[in-house]
């Protein structure tokens, strides 16, 4: 078993600020405003990497005071309050205690739940004051009985539960709000459209997160200080509506409902890990304005970063960020950076998700597969015969494959001969996916084991081809997030990595697996993806479609 590091980092978060005079217009009484204390907990694994996901933290409990604080998933932040145990991004967090209270010796054990040894800390925390009536703070923290100055570290095994041992959550959506799903997967797909209309790109191996880049353009457009022209396009695109009534839905009913995606996903299944990462890098001598930062991260936990973009310091920051963002697995998102630019938004995403049902890995063979070229290469096809969700019509046939406790499946649609993936697409919309007649049928199914990798580096000019095209002018304004002139996004990129096996989507499990159990009936129809196909992957109580992609054959990657 790898050992896992997790590094604590332990700090009170309290601030004395002056906020008033209370006596009169030259009074020097000033009242003291203490922010509340919260212990901070970042766990990493031996390479940096965080490890904090919502299946290794499910059993993770805080004990205080002889009371038990389970740990629960936090993402939105309101006024100060007493939360207990939480995780945020890469942190557990504890808190919220009242500053101005006198603690000694407090202790605050961390049971992992997995079987380990308890860490506790030890806190003294108290304010006094000094003759001229300032405040003084005396602090001292302990890790297991050590004097702690900052980051400590810790070798501990962090496990996951298997696929059956995750309950299924469904994402909390109202039937408008899962409307607006159906919107922003349309308007996913028109993108995705554009983005493939290049013939190079539409017979390469594609993947790509709608989901992501939808995020991306609400975080940017919220920030942009639009008027209502750019509005009207960014919202136009996020309903499909060429008037959109600003009176019935606006930028913030799409923050709010982004917001709960982000929040309830990791909770549908925490045996499936849809690694979702955003960040904005911005040149060190432009500023924002401190509530877009804390916008990017309460709403759609991204990152923002101020840096030297002479340095080649930059370039390793911001590849270091897509490393431990995902585990490692995308080590270069950025070729280079230019001391002339100004901002970076990129996004990265991976999944890491077990089959429900596995594939037998001594059934996989070698099998012909017709690229998208019209040449033949043998792939290694991952075979079975089950019972699954399976459907027919004039231009496709379709099989559906769950992942862990079913709330993430993919979609795999196989185009009738003589058609690819792109010319399906183009005539897909999102209801019409939605209308799919699925029955349940024994499928003899065949499907090759496959890798996507992709670098979407042209999303501001494709985009623009969609219709939102002012957000990204030289004329657009930014005044909502910066004081500075001059401010403007010189890059919009998305990385994204799929790799499938027998086991899943990156399982990161190279043992063999337990056979799978087949049917017993003679199979109903075969599903033979012997040629290029396309794909899905959907968060079925929403409905929200988080990646899709061709695959066209092998060493068919698109760049």
């Amino acid at each position: 078993m790898k050992k896992i590091i997790r590094r604590l980092s332990l700090f009170m978060l309290i601030a004395g600020v002056a906020c008033s005079c209370t006596t009169g217009e030259n009074s020097d009484e000033i009242i003291w405003d203490f922010s509340p204390i919260v212990v901070s907990i970042k766990v990493l694994d031996s390479n940096g990497y965080s490890v904090l996901t919502t299946a290794n933290t499910r059993n993770i409990t805080a004990v205080y005071r002889g009371i038990n604080y389970p740990c629960k998933s936090r993402t939105r932040f309101y006024m100060p309050d007493f939360f207990g145990l939480t995780r945020t991004n890469d942190y557990l967090l504890f808190g919220e205690l009242d500053a101005t209270q006198v603690y000694e010796g407090e202790e605050l054990a961390i049971k992992w739940g997995d079987g380990s040894p308890d860490d506790v800390i030890t806190f003294s925390h108290q304010i006094t004051w000094d003759n001229n009536g300032k405040p003084r703070y005396r602090q001292l923290f302990m890790l297991n009985g050590k004097v702690v100055d900052g980051q400590i570290t810790i070798y501990k095994d962090l496990k996951t539960p298997a696929p059956t041992d995750s309950p299924r959550s469904d994402i909390p959506l109202n039937s408008a709000e899962i409307a607006y799903v159906s919107s922003i997967n349309d308007f996913g797909l028109r993108l995705m459209r554009q983005m493939t209309s290049d013939p190079a790109i539409a017979t390469s191996n594609y993947v790509f997160s709608p989901l992501n880049a939808t995020f991306a353009v609400s975080m940017l457009s919220c920030g942009a200080g639009l008027g209502q022209t750019e509005q009207t396009e960014v919202l136009r695109a996020f309903t499909g509506q060429a008037e959109p009534a600003h009176d019935l839905i606006s930028q913030d009913v799409f923050n709010s409902l982004f917001q709960k995606i982000i929040e309830y996903l990791p909770l549908t299944d925490a045996s499936v890990s849809a690694y979702l990462a955003n960040a904005l890098f911005l040149r060190n001598d432009f500023t924002l304005y401190a509530g877009y930062p804390d916008f990017l991260a309460n709403y759609y936990s991204a990152d923002y970063a101020r840096l030297d973009f002479s340095s080649p310091e930059a370039l390793t920051y911001i590849n270091d960020w897509s490393k431990q963002k995902t585990h490692g697995l995308l080590t270069k998102t950025l070729g280079h950076v230019s001391a002339d630019d100004v901002a970076y938004f990129l996004s990265a995403a991976i999944l890491k998700a077990a089959w429900s049902v596995p594939f037998d890995k001594q059934l996989t063979s070698r099998h012909a597969f017709t690229t998208a070229d019209g040449t033949t290469a043998q792939v290694p096809m991952m075979h079975s015969t089950r019972t699954a969700p399976f459907a027919t019509a004039a231009a496709f046939q379709a099989v559906k494959l769950p992942f862990g406790n079913g709330a993430l499946e993919l979609t795999a649609m196989l185009p009738a001969a003589g058609q690819t993936p792109a010319t399906l697409l183009r005539e897909l919309t999102a209801q019409q996916l939605d209308d799919i007649a699925w029955k349940d049928a024994v499928v003899e199914i065949a499907l090759p084991t496959f890798i996507s990798q992709a670098c979407h580096s042209k999303l501001i000019s494709q985009l623009g081809e969609i219709g939102i095209k002012r957000m990204f002018s030289p004329n657009a304004s930014y005044k909502s997030i910066t004081p500075d002139e001059g401010f403007k996004i010189n890059l919009l990129q998305q990385n994204v990595l799929l790799a499938f096996d027998e086991n899943g989507c990156q399982t990161g499990t190279d043992a063999d697996n337990a056979p799978a159990q087949e049917a017993e009936t003679e199979a109903d129809h075969t599903f033979l993806a012997d040629r290029p196909f396309l794909y899905f992957i959907r968060e079925i109580s929403s409905g929200a479609i988080i990646f899709t992609g061709f695959y066209n054959g092998p060493e068919s990657v698109a760049n």
